[in-house]
């Protein structure tokens, strides 16, 4: 492995100082879309659940792209290799670097060259990319990480999530990856299909803006509607309504589910399984929860015809979540903050609760009234926590649903607090009271309701939490 190692790093050194020190250039990384030409694919709103405006998750793709060096350096090289073996200076390269990382992108290296050969005028273009990556792991491996280009697509993420891209069009080419986050408000009027669509899952949202939940409806199914041959459609198998779009899809569609065997990505023994073939156990998914489990269920579905396997696996055991999404904040005093301001619907609250390890919990909640349903909320939260804080115009409502379905055998502290500050203080009291030698005690703000009451939106909303929460 190291006598590998010393000519893989050697030969990268030699291409960049043939081909022109400065390798430039670098790409990056429910109804979201993915898309390989501006607006090739999408993906649905509402698993992991729904967001302010009704947007859902993302389902990012990366990947490399390029390239390498001249085959006959490279073969030039091995008996110099192996006589330095043990150079002090190729130690100090790897003492920090990710023995995991290593090994990928050693086999990444392989790829590119058994691909492209010699650096040529034609395979430059395609190649610099790769040659920057290793151009920053060679100047500082310790701060090396593996970027949102590994398998060689510029890719943008936008709609409901990351930069608008709008502003963004004229950089945008045919060849380049889109995911785009759309809500049932944009895609009502959509008249374009993109070439992958993926409807996460459909759950009531936004009924004071639709006039009923077949509107609703009808604007999620916009994703998918003008798709041609050729284009493929991911759903969600275990949830109802997005089960019962299978059957009139023209076009193919990959089912994802927790429960079945289906005709795309399922669970089976511990292990995510697509179209028969083992990627990975789900306990290689370092962010935790069911619904995080679906959610790399159909991005698989989604992506798997653009990048390898060994990319998912690497993505799932590297990635750690985003900004708002059950994001950890700080332990004080032995309490720990959680930022879920993103769960902005009641369905995006329960699979949030659900996740959660053992242990108890202050809930804040309340915000913007859509007009939903929080019986199923209500239940869950007898179930899974210990005192309630609400806040905003929805307060009053979930506090006479949560008292309706009120569990005899349990007493379930409900506070209305006027503002985020009084909240924070209120459950940070309740969970300080909470602790116990077998107890761990958490705060978490997931609303389950928009944040425009209060709010701008809400990353303003987690915003304004994590900063309450940091000068406690």
């Amino acid at each position: 492995m190291k006598y590998f190692k010393n000519i893989f790093k050697i030969a990268i050194i030699l291409i960049l100082l043939m081909v022109a020190v400065g390798a430039v250039s670098a790409a990056d990384n429910s109804d979201s879309t993915i898309s390989d030409s501006p607006d090739d694919f999408e993906l649905d709103e509402d698993l992991d659940d729904d967001p302010d405006d009704g947007e859902d998750d993302e389902f990012e793709d990366d990947d490399p792209d390029d390239e390498d060096d001249e085959d006959d350096e490279f073969e030039d090289d091995d008996e110099d290799d192996e006589e330095e073996d043990d150079d002090p200076e190729d130690d100090d390269l790897d003492e920090d670097f990710n023995e995991s990382d290593y090994d990928y992108l050693e086999m990444r290296i392989l790829q590119y060259l058994e691909k492209y050969g010699n650096v040529t005028d034609e395979n430059w273009t395609e190649s610099q990319d790769f040659l920057n990556e290793y151009q920053v792991y060679l100047n500082d491996p310790s701060n090396y990480t593996l970027n949102e280009t590994l398998e060689g697509y510029q890719t943008y993420v936008g709609g409901n999530i990351g930069t608008p891209l709008l502003s963004r069009l004229d950089e945008i080419t045919a060849d380049d990856m889109v995911v785009l986050e759309l809500s049932s408000f944009q895609l009502q009027s959509l008249h374009y299909s993109p070439e992958v669509a993926v409807i996460t899952n459909i759950t009531p949202n936004h009924l004071d803006y639709h006039l009923d939940m077949q509107e609703y409806i009808d604007a999620k199914t916009n994703i998918y509607k003008f798709q041609k041959e050729n284009c493929r459609l991911v759903l969600n198998n275990d949830n109802d309504i997005t089960n019962s779009l299978a059957s009139s899809y023209e076009h193919e569609v990959d089912m994802f589910s927790r429960k079945a065997e289906t005709t795309g990505a399922y669970v089976k023994d511990g292990a995510i399984y697509y179209h028969s073939k083992k990627i990975l156990d789900t306990d290689q998914i370092k962010i935790k929860g069911v619904h995080n489990i679906e959610n790399y269920m159909a991005a698989i579905c989604a992506v798997y015809p653009f990048v390898s396997e060994q990319t998912i696996l690497h993505v799932a055991q590297n990635f750690s979540g985003v900004e708002h999404r059950m994001e950890f904040v700080r332990k004080l005093d032995g309490v720990s903050f959680y930022n879920d301001s993103i769960g902005s619907s009641p369905t995006r609250t329960i699979a949030g609760l659900e996740a959660q390890p053992p242990g108890r919990i202050a809930l804040i909640a309340g915000g913007y009234d859509k007009n939903l349903d929080f019986n199923k909320l209500a239940d869950k939260i007898w179930q899974r926590v210990s005192a309630l804080v609400l806040i905003g115009a929805t307060a009053e409502k979930i506090k006479a649903e949560v008292e309706a379905r009120a569990n005899p055998k349990k007493k379930l502290p409900i506070m209305i607090a006027n503002d985020m500050e009084n909240a924070v203080k209120l459950a940070f009291a309740f969970a300080k009271g909470m602790l116990g030698e077998n107890h761990t005690a958490s705060v978490i703000l997931s609303p389950a309701c928009a944040s425009f009451d209060m709010y701008k939106n809400f990353e303003e909303r987690g915003n304004h939490f994590k900063s309450i929460v940091n000068t406690l």
